[in-house]
């Protein structure tokens, strides 16, 4: 009985082997896009902060030429410096970023990338199918790898805790033999001829009557790690269940976010207009006009983290469920476009 259960425990290992690898896998794809948009989310941030750093400077070369001829005080002048030398320094911290963004990349796939294809601007944000919640836990349930390895290591501590407990049954053994021979010869000149055949059954129980303390020692382990196991398994499915919908309200969250952010930044180019008008005609100061422009890169900036957050929450969402698999890299890969050149 202890070699069964010991069979039956390494059959659930090497099963939760196969779960274990395949959500090696998921977390490979994971990872990788995690790097390949980080480089991408830092680049969209180092031209929205150089845009911003241009357009803060051509605004402060106009006040400083409006001051000499009398037309502002000072004072703008110098509120317009302070906040170019902020955009000045974000220009060289995303500048930063950007470099340590792919070095990043390099570090897990082992090349030094100098290009990268960047994303379409008609990537299109749309909520998970299906849109219900708990059909996406379902998914989650049935398919998740990580929860998949947690019921199988449950298996195998349960088959070893019934092996080592199995330890003091009584053990039955069988042997069952035969034989037949057959001789002949010449023996002092007087010849001879031998036969002879029989069979044996044997029969054999033992049961152990004291084995050492070590032995129940290793069966109470057993037992305890098989209900460990067992909790283990049970907060892993709970912990699947939340991640599950958590990820599928977080997906229709950012669905919704890009599209709003979209919207935001017309909003925010009609709030500069309008500011630089009224700067135009005195009725708006300096101070004014800057915030607007700020407001509109950091709109820009705000849709293109909300795009990649879309799609990393996306791809989240599927592995949970166990859904993930590269077929989504090549989907995703159909929306990069080489002519939109990601470089350091």
């Amino acid at each position: 009985m202890p070699s069964w259960y010991s069979f039956q425990s390494g059959k659930a290992l090497s099963e939760s082997a196969r779960a274990q690898f395949a959500a090696d896998q998921q977390s490979l794809i994971i990872r990788v896009s995690d790097a390949y948009f980080n480089v991408l989310r830092a680049y969209d941030n180092l031209q929205t902060r150089d845009a911003e750093e241009r357009a803060i400077q051509r605004q402060l070369e106009q006040t400083r030429e409006r001051f000499e001829v009398g037309l502002l005080p000072v004072t703008d002048v110098h509120e317009a410096q302070a906040v170019f030398d902020d955009a000045a320094v974000n220009s060289l911290e995303a500048r930063g970023a950007l470099n340590i963004a792919f070095e990043g990349l390099a570090v897990l796939t082992g090349q030094d990338h100098k290009v990268l294809a960047g994303l379409t601007e008609n990537f299109a944000a749309t909520n998970p199918e299906p849109l219900s919640n708990q059909e996406w836990v379902d998914f989650a349930i049935g398919n998740n790898f990580q929860l998949k390895v947690a019921e199988l290591g449950k298996d195998a501590a349960y088959n070893s805790a019934k092996a080592s407990a199995a330890a003091r049954l009584p053990k039955v053994s069988g042997r069952v033999s035969y034989f037949d021979s057959d001789s002949d010869g010449t023996r002092y000149t007087s010849p001879f001829e031998s036969q002879q055949d029989g069979h044996s059954f044997v029969v054999s129980v033992t049961m152990p009557i004291w084995m050492g303390g070590s032995v129940d020692a290793q069966r109470r382990q057993a037992k305890q790690r098989s209900i460990a196991s067992d909790e283990g398994y049970i907060a892993t499915k709970r912990n699947t269940v939340q991640a599950a919908r958590s990820l599928h309200q977080l997906v229709l969250t950012n669905t919704a976010r890009v599209k709003a952010r979209k919207q935001s930044i017309t909003s925010a180019d009609s709030a500069l207009q309008a500011t630089q008008a009224g700067y135009e005609v005195g009725t708006r100061n300096i101070v004014d006009v800057l915030v607007a422009q700020r407001t509109v890169y950091q709109a820009r900036r705000n849709y293109s983290n909300a795009r990649y957050d879309y799609i990393l929450s996306m791809m989240r969402l599927k592995e949970v469920a166990g859904q993930l698999s590269p077929e989504d890299i090549y989907q995703l890969n159909a929306w990069l476009d080489p002519q939109r050149v990601i470089a350091k």
